[in-house]
């Protein structure tokens, strides 16, 4: 393989950046950034932060956090179970940490 597809390859495995987390109660967040070195998207239907962990210890490390894996089938970000958006945003909606970035596929193929 080449430098240049090397460095290509590369940049595909940061995946989607983490732009802001608005989950108070999670251990990952601090100043309204997420601190995990990656996180996962999905509960089955649902867009809801699958990392998200309520504990009293500070958790993760000073990162830029990405999107490591979508389980959420239906969003028209997903493909092959990663994220194709730039970024995301997490929100807290329904008691439930929440990817606000999240466009059901016939809402992005306008």
């Amino acid at each position: 393989m080449n430098k240049e597809k090397s460095e290509e390859s590369c940049k595909k495995l940061e995946g989607s950046i983490v732009k802001a987390c608005q989950v108070e109660g999670c251990s990952f967040n601090r100043d309204s950034k997420c601190h995990a070195l990656a996180i996962t998207i999905g509960d089955g239907n649902h867009p809801r932060c699958d990392t998200f962990v309520q504990e009293k210890a500070e958790g993760g490390i000073e990162t830029k956090t990405v999107v490591g894996a979508c389980k959420v089938a239906s969003c028209g970000h997903n493909k092959n179970l990663i994220c194709g958006a730039n970024f995301i945003d997490v929100i807290f909606r329904n008691k439930h940490p929440y990817c606000n970035t999240f466009q059901t596929k016939y809402l992005l193929k306008v």
